[in-house]
């Protein structure tokens, strides 16, 4: 898992031990603090609201299956105007956890080719380690809103205007749509000044 969700405020652990045969559904609502919490860490403004509905089961011999939803209204800040941007996150989980799980195999030996569990577990799916029987569901899903956000919020209607020298190199640079308006189009515009890419002393 990612560095952001090892966020304490969102923590729910469960023991695969206590995970029984039908499995368990399990409903996450984090509180203000967590969401304010998670926030920070993101470095976002603001998240208002966080939930999940996750169905956990047993997967192969000792580990853990976790599927379901998760959804989060947050607040960006636009990359144009940097104007705070509502935006909503939902994101799909399928994730699977074994002990000793290193990449070699689900079981731990090296001499199981890993496709065999990619092919048991689904195409897609994502496999994980295990650790002492644990599980920290509150950690998934706070990793899994970070995946979610929008890496280039916008606010709807902004447009970058390059003013100066970064007018002068992107044409008219008046805000017309002449497929200059994206974040990635606006530091490009930036760095064509005049000082930019001279090899000359």
């Amino acid at each position: 898992m990612t560095e952001v969700a090892s966020n304490p405020a969102l923590s729910r652990v469960i023991r695969r031990d206590d995970v029984p045969e039908d499995g368990l559904e399990i409903v996450i609502d984090a509180s203000p603090e967590a969401c304010a919490a998670l926030a920070e860490t993101c470095g976002i403004p603001s998240i208002d609201s966080v939930s999940a509905i996750l169905t956990v089961t047993r997967w192969r011999k000792d580990g853990l299956a976790v599927r379901g939803t998760v959804r989060a209204d947050v607040i960006q800040t636009c990359v144009v105007s940097l104007d705070p941007v509502a935006g909503r996150v939902e994101e799909d989980i399928a994730c699977f956890f074994l002990p000793g799980y290193g990449g070699s195999g689900a079981s731990g030996d090296p001499s199981a080719p890993p496709s065999q569990d990619l092919e048991a577990a689904g195409e897609d799916a994502d496999i994980d380690d295990l650790v002492d029987g644990r599980l920290d569901l509150g950690a998934l899903v706070a990793e899994h809103v970070a995946l979610g956000l929008d890496p280039y919020p916008r606010k709807a209607g902004s447009v970058f205007k390059p003013t100066g020298d970064a007018a002068d190199a992107g044409g008219e640079g008046r805000g017309e749509d002449t497929g200059r308006s994206s974040p990635f189009a606006a530091l490009s515009a930036l760095k064509s000044g005049p000082d930019s890419g001279r090899s000359d002393p």
